[in-house]
């Protein structure tokens, strides 16, 4: 950002805050300067130290953060040398309000704190289409395997037999020491560069820390193997960077990227609040462990908190965003609450490509924090917005809105001719955009009020022109370059540039001038660059074809550039501050690189190609203060230094400890050289970045099918088709009687496609095809798509004449997948096997035991012959998602006539929840099918967000019956299920609804003789509706059901269904009865199990209390004279420890 823009914004930004942010922003440059004790002590940590040295110099330093962190008092300062450290680092009570203690890297962006390792060298596995393996002796737990190149952190799975099915995840063998994976794109492992989380904590976590200052630190690696426990107050996660109960703390010039999630702080306590994070960059942090709103840069329960000036990308859930208020509500003696006073900040942000929105904020009692001069492009969900760019999604009811620009309003924009450059996220507006004016009093949208500080260059130009917008823009560059003051930037659009070019500009350290490409494009310049007597001088995204040199300045910089001149590609002579970084030399002759007299040289992330001389030619090695993560195509001939020749080796001796030596080819594209196997580079470089170019951009695989249309297995009057995308996609089948395929059907998949076809005749030969495959239309975020029209031949098949016998197999524990399965001897061992193999009207019995797995049923049964899986009678059978790993138990596409019966499902993941259907969580996720019961399944809620007991998409004739839900999140969810039925569960105390029901008119639903219960306290006092029925009312009943309300709002004004009374909802909700169904479990209070007085589900939700379904019959003698609740009679076989005395009528 331009500086006269910034201290323009920040200005206004102080006019902005009539609402008591003064007290806050003044007390964070207070201590942000506050000058140090005369007491303080300084300590050092390097990679050459030891822990039993004093720290106290540079020569004496410790060897780790954390011992350097045990060793500060108020007003210390440790500094940490360059380098990758393989910890985590913990404190608790570090500093004091009246001196500043600091933790800071002695070059910002060098010290990496790693929570990860290398992984090791992976193969194909035999016997799978996608899985790679590699051997990985690891005893300890591995969270996360991190493809660093898509910036993609793969998902753990409990076996790897779900590779296959599911692109980017992993399994770890402990035992046998084995590392599985299934890269993001499916194609083989040895295209991508992966590392390995082996430390499933936090990165920084500081415990009440006051006025501590984190600065110029990056973190990276570290992801969780489970959720959190609530009292650690991270909602569940781990993070890069995390301070807790903290006050009066600073977050400056830090980096988190591949993390479960990124920067953050919770100020819930009183004496918290009044931190800053700034500065700071958060990318592709992403973990399935959540119980709150989290991602990239998060403050938990604000207490006029900031985060400014900061960049969230990529990230998992949220960029940036506020999550609840510290403090209770207003009147409460506490220093926090929603007082204007109290109220937090972001300011002067930028965040895109997150997965659900780029900025949120959310509080416990209003939405009253502030977001100004923020940049989304994408999703927000913030009330009072000021002076920003949004993309979409903006609250407009009580709203705050003003002078933003909305992207999502202007039909038809095209942002390239309204901006700078914002494909790469600068939006600070061109001379000629329609957002200049359209303010209150005349002022320009959005956070970058208009300024002559930005020219524009292209090869059509007209230098007559004014050069103040594209349309505008000149066409010579040297003549633009003339014009060139201090805090100028010149937009080149792509194109080629002939001719020499003098430079000479003076800018400043905090006014740079900016010459770069615009856009997507190459700018070519083509000709000999000379920059002499400059200052404050940046070169970004060039291609320069002839020699460059540099003389008599300060402050240059070339990033991301291409020079490929054949002698000397840059020569730089008396330079001080010169900073290469992702720069390619193409140049396989000369130095690529010659510095004389040079000094403050800083080298990251450059490729050079030098095969015959030396990549970097210089008189005085002390003229480099750091250089790392480049690669050499020569290590022999790294450095020529005073004329004297240095390998890689010896350089390493105290720079470039992580470069490498690799071999780049070049091949001639347009006119220029061309890297042709990028994909070598596409890791290694600083903070994960590539070596060489390297631009971050939403990462999309290009939609193919990798895997053909198959028979899984046929019957009489079926057929069970399965095939493999590389992404989500609607697929448009076809298949008949003859090669011509007459009939057809449209069908999503979510990679893995299983589609079944009904009604068949026997002994027939059928063909199948997939005539097209697209992005589906409903998958955010929405991206115009042309279909891929397949055109192989169809696949053939003939049903059976007859179908055989059904057929009874056995599961079990201690079963063997290679035997017969046909009894309890012979069991296989998992259910997904026996998935695998059954027919029509098979039966599938479980013996007793724990199964963490995800069951895919593979084939469809027939009306009168379904497929039944249920547990052996008299044996409990547990369905366990392992720590959350997964977010399904069954697997249901495109399949009709199954019975599920006799299960307990426990610790499967909530998230993804809000997500493309296929992509949904739900213990039983249906898709497309008919005529399926699930019966007498316990799915338990008590140990934290979990997943939804049934998620159905476009199921007809659905039962659900005998079932009990604990602690939901947010029950079950239905789209578009006719003919649904729900009889006799129990819905016990759902966090917020019992279930979320989306059908159409004439779409049946009926819940009847069912239990609800209310949802927790604080959203019932909300007065949240218990039941969600936000589709078409007209074929919505609840009949003979009881509903037992918290007494926190009158019966008569109590929500219902969203905000539908009982009044309201007329003839739908049905001899109703509310009144405490006396659970038999019921404990009754601590110290007095007799008395029963209170809300009692609140005394079961307890996740230590242990409970089944016979803790929730009935006893209340109303309940069980209308047959209300669970059937005792249906539960009879079942070995409860203590059976419940449940009264009959």
């Amino acid at each position: 950002m331009n500086t006269k823009a910034t201290s323009d914004l920040t200005a206004r930004l102080t006019n902005l805050c009539t609402f008591g942010l003064e007290r806050a922003l003044v007390l964070l440059v207070a201590l942000a300067g506050a000058v140090t004790h005369s007491s303080a002590a300084d300590y050092f940590v390097t990679k050459q130290g030891r822990d039993n040295n004093a720290g106290t110099s540079r020569a004496a330093a410790f060897a780790t953060i954390q011992h350097g962190v045990n060793a500060l008092q108020p007003g210390d300062t440790l500094t940490i040398g360059p380098g990758e450290y393989h910890e985590t680092i913990q404190r608790s009570d570090l500093g004091s309000l009246d001196k500043e203690t600091t933790i800071r890297a002695e070059i910002a962006g060098t010290v990496l704190l790693r929570g990860d390792v290398p992984a090791p060298v992976f193969r194909p596995l035999a016997g799978h289409r996608f899985v790679s393996v590699a051997d990985f002796d690891f005893k300890g737990e591995v969270p996360a395997v991190n493809e660093i190149d898509t910036l993609t952190i793969l998902r753990r799975m409990p076996n790897y037999t779900e590779l296959d099915f599911i692109p980017g995840t992993f399994h770890h063998d402990h035992r046998a020491g084995k590392l599985y994976v299934s890269t993001s794109d499916l194609q083989p492992a040895t295209t991508h560069k992966y590392s390995v989380s082996t430390l499933p904590t936090h990165g920084v976590r500081l415990l009440r820390p006051r006025r501590v200052v984190i600065e110029g630190i990056a973190v990276t690696g570290f992801c969780a193997m489970e959720l959190q426990h609530y009292r650690e107050e991270t909602a569940g996660g781990v993070w890069g960077i995390y301070l807790v109960s903290g006050k009066g703390c600073v977050i400056r010039h830090c980096h988190a990227y591949l993390n479960a999630w990124g920067i953050g702080l919770h100020s819930g306590p009183p004496g918290s609040g009044d931190n800053l994070i700034e500065h700071c960059v958060s990318w592709a942090n992403k973990s399935p462990f959540a119980n709150g709103d989290m991602g990239g840069i998060t403050v938990f329960a604000a207490r006029r908190d900031v985060i400014r000036n900061s960049t969230a990308f990529l990230n998992g859930m949220y960029g940036i965003n506020i999550y609840g208020t510290g403090g209770a509500a207003p009147n409460y003696k506490d220093d926090g609450g929603n007082e204007p006073k109290n109220r937090s900040l972001l300011a002067n942000n930028l965040a895109w490509g997150n997965e659900t929105a780029d900025i949120k904020i959310k509080t416990g009692y209003e939405y009253h924090h502030a977001a100004v001069n923020c940049v989304g492009a994408g999703l927000w969900s913030v009330i009072n917005v000021t002076n920003s760019l949004l993309g979409r999604g903006a609250a407009k009811a009580q709203a705050s809105l003003i002078d933003n620009i909305d992207l999502s309003s202007d039909a038809g924009i095209v942002p390239q001719q309204e901006f700078a450059d914002p494909d790469h996220h600068d939006y600070r507006l061109q001379a000629t955009s329609r957002y200049r004016g359209r303010g209150l009093n005349g002022k320009d949208l959005g956070p970058f009020p208009y300024l002559t500080n930005i020219f524009y260059v292209k090869p059509d130009g007209d230098d007559r022109a004014d050069g103040l917008s594209v349309a505008g823009a000149w066409k010579t560059l040297s003549l633009a370059v003339g014009k060139l003051r201090a805090g100028d930037t010149l937009d080149l659009e792509p194109g080629v540039y002939v001719g020499n070019l003098g430079i000479a500009i003076s800018g400043r350290a905090d006014a740079a001038v900016a010459i770069r490409g615009r856009g997507k494009g190459r700018v070519l310049i083509r000709g000999a660059v000379s920059a002499g007597n400059s200052r404050g001088l940046r070169f970004e995204r060039l291609y320069f074809d002839g020699g460059v040199e540099v003389s008599k300045s300060s402050g240059i910089a070339f990033d991301n550039c291409e020079l490929a001149a054949k002698g000397n590609a840059l020569a730089a002579v008396d330079v001080a501050g010169l900073m290469l970084s992702h720069c390619v030399f193409t140049s396989d002759q000369e130095a690529s690189l010659s510095l004389k007299d040079c000094g403050q040289v800083d080298l990251r992330g450059n490729l050079f190609g030098n095969a015959r001389g030396a990549a970097l030619k210089l008189t005085d090695a002390g003229a480099v203060i750091y250089s790392d993560y480049n690669s050499y195509r020569n290590a022999a001939t790294a450095w020529e230094v005073g004329g004297r020749n240095r390998t890689l080796t010896e350089v390493q001796a105290k720079h470039d400890r992580h470069s490498q030596e690799l071999r780049p080819e070049f091949a001639v594209s347009e006119g220029v050289l061309a890297l042709k196997n990028a994909s070598l580079f596409s890791a290694g470089g600083p903070l994960g970045s590539a070596i060489g170019r390297h631009e971050v951009r939403a990462r999309r695989t290009e939609l193919s099918l990798v895997g053909k249309p198959v028979v899984h297995s046929v019957s009489a009057t079926t057929a069970n088709l399965e095939w493999t995308t590389s992404l989500p996609a609607t697929c448009q089948l076809a298949w008949g009687e003859t090669p011509a395929c007459e009939r057809s059907a449209s069908f999503n998949v979510n990679c893995f496609g299983i589609y079944s076809l009904t009604g068949l005749k026997p002994g027939q030969r059928y063909y199948f095809a997939l005539r097209s495959i697209d992005r589906p239309a409903d998958l955010l975020p929405k991206v115009e798509t042309t279909p891929l029209k397949l055109t192989d031949a169809p696949i053939t098949f003939t049903t059976l004449r007859e179908n055989p016998p059904p057929t009874t197999y056995y599961v079990a524990t201690n079963g063997n997948n290679a035997s017969s399965g046909l009894d309890r001897q012979n069991a296989w061992q998992t259910i997904h096997h026996a998935a695998t193999r059954v027919n029509v009207g098979d039966t599938v019995l479980i013996a007793g035991g724990k199964y963490s797995e995800r069951i895919r049923i593979r084939a469809t049964g027939e009306e009168g012959s379904p497929i039944t899986f249920r547990s052996l009678p008299g044996e409990r059978v547990d369905l366990d998602g392992n720590n959350m790993a997964l977010h399904t138990a069954f697997v249901v596409g495109g399949k009709s006539h199954l019975r599920f019966d006799g299960f307990y499902l426990a610790h499967f993941n909530l998230f993804p929840n809000d997500g493309w259907s296929l992509q949904h969580c739900g213990e039983f996720h249906l898709y497309s099918g008919k005529d399926i019961a699930i019966t007498r399944c316990f799915s338990e809620g008590r140990g934290g967000y979990s997943a939804n007991p049934v998620t159905a998409f476009h199921i007809d004739g659905l039962l659900i019956q005998n079932c009990v839900n604990t602690y939901k999140f947010g029950g079950m969810y239905f789209w578009r299920c006719p003919n649904l039925v729900i009889r006799n569960t129990v819905f016990a105390e759902p966090m917020i609804m019992a279930f979320v029901h989306r059908n159409q008119k004439k779409q049946l639903a009926t819940m009847e003789n069912c239990i609800f219960t209310d949802m927790l306290d604080k959203k019932a006092r909300l007065n949240i509706g218990v039941l969600c029925c936000d589709g078409e009312l007209e074929s919505f009943f609840v009949r003979n059901s009881a509903f037992f309300l918290r007494d926190c709002i009158p019966l008569e004004q109590r929500a219902l269904d969203g905000t539908r009374t009982l009044k309201h909802l007329g003839g739908h909700v049905l001899e109703p009865l509310f009144a405490d169904p006396q659970f038999a479990g019921d404990p009754g209070v601590a110290g007095n199990p007799k008395d029963r007085s209170g809300f009692s589900p609140d005394r079961m939700m307890d996740a230590g209390f242990k409970a089944d379904f016979d803790t929730f019959f009935a006893t209340n003698p109303e309940l069980i004279k209308r047959g209300i609740g669970l059937q005792p009679e249906a539960f009879k076989e079942f070995p409860f420890s203590k059976p419940a005395k449940v009264p009959r009528p």
